[in-house]
């Protein structure tokens, strides 16, 4: 298993897609650039999240953290928890 990064935002993306990001939120460039300065394939995670980055630190819309998934506890949230992974061949 990889460890994942995930973006979170107010759009949706389709597998087979090719899409060019112009990142400019400090903590989307600050992850974009952990991931190109490790080893290829670089990968991240793609979550839609309603009003994008507006909703980061909503509550409602947190995703579950691992203690949670490990204990098998279920808390209600609006959070989309499926996503697709996205693949950085250029940058």
């Amino acid at each position: 298993m990889i460890p994942l990064f995930m973006k979170r935002c107010p759009c949706g993306v389709f597998s087979g897609y090719q899409n060019v990001l112009n990142c400019h939120v400090p903590h989307y460039t600050h992850m974009f650039q952990r991931i190109v300065r490790g080893p290829q394939p670089w990968f991240f995670g793609h979550i839609y999240l309603p009003d994008g980055s507006e909703y980061i630190d909503n509550e409602e819309y947190r995703l579950p953290d691992q203690s949670e998934n490990h204990r098998n506890e279920t808390r209600a949230t609006k959070a989309t928890l499926i996503g697709t992974l996205m693949r950085v061949t250029d940058y």
